[in-house]
């Protein structure tokens, strides 16, 4: 029998979801987008003009994508900041003040637009409420500005669940870096055979707590085919309500 001490979730994706339909809409080769372009567009024309809506999303979309791939390959954080700040930059914007204060801006409202479109399932609420009798609770994720990700779980209501919440903003690396694993363990005074974790993404939530010992939940919701190979999920849930009934039979046998 496999007594836990604590259940480690991974956030987006796991406890909480996007809407992306409360984005702003914005036209792109004839299609219907809904992302924060239109709004960092305009508070950057304001500042230096000369360019489309549509080269400014195309030059956020690459710089996006450069760095999503930076990021996996290093396992480096890349701050939405660093983000906003090499956009400016390869648009041109000149090297000064006014212009990190442009990326401060985009940045905010960036963050304050994700930051509606998410919503927490009402069964997902109950669940934390649930096992918070009986297990310390913990939060890793990946999201690359750490004070938004905070005024998140405040605005949901969840923050007091957790006995400790990281960030990859702010350890500097991201899932599946041991180390993400390793530090969130030693705040809540845990060996990794003393805590589940529970996420979506096979790369960074399987393999990251697998690698130093920790057994993991993998919730397949159909989003991503599991690659296989040397780390497996020790279960495996369509949805996150399933996990009450693993850790309830786990006590029992």
């Amino acid at each position: 029998m496999k007594n836990y001490k604590a259940i480690i979730f991974d956030l987006f994706g796991t406890l909480v979801h996007f809407d992306e339909t409360r984005l702003p809409l914005l036209t792109f080769q004839g299609q219907q987008i809904h992302c924060t372009t239109v709004p960092l567009f305009e508070i950057a024309s304001k500042m230096q003009n000369g360019y489309s809506v549509e080269f400014f999303h195309q030059s956020l979309k690459e710089v996006s994508s450069r760095l999503r791939l930076e990021k996996k390959t290093s396992l480096n954080e890349i701050s939405c900041l660093t983000r906003m700040e090499i956009l400016l930059n390869e648009l041109n914007f000149p090297k000064q003040e006014q212009t990190n204060q442009l990326a401060r801006l985009m940045k905010n409202v960036h963050m304050g637009w994700l930051k509606k479109a998410v919503f927490l399932p009402d069964d997902h609420f109950a669940l934390l409420e649930k096992l918070k009798p009986s297990f310390q609770l913990g939060l890793l994720s990946n999201f690359d500005d750490a004070p938004t990700g905070y005024r998140i779980l405040d605005s949901l209501g969840i923050n007091g669940f957790f006995h400790s919440t990281l960030f990859s903003d702010e350890a500097g690396w991201i899932k599946p870096d041991p180390r993400l694993f390793e530090m969130i363990l030693k705040r809540m005074g845990l060996q990794p055979h003393e805590a589940l974790f529970v996420g979506d993404t096979p790369e960074a939530d399987i393999m990251g707590p697998k690698q130093i010992g920790m057994d993991a939940v993998w919730i397949n919701s159909g989003s991503f085919s599991f690659p296989g190979g040397d780390y497996t999920p020790d279960f495996q849930v369509a949805h996150l309500a399933e996990l009450e009934a693993i850790v309830t039979n786990l006590s029992t046998h």
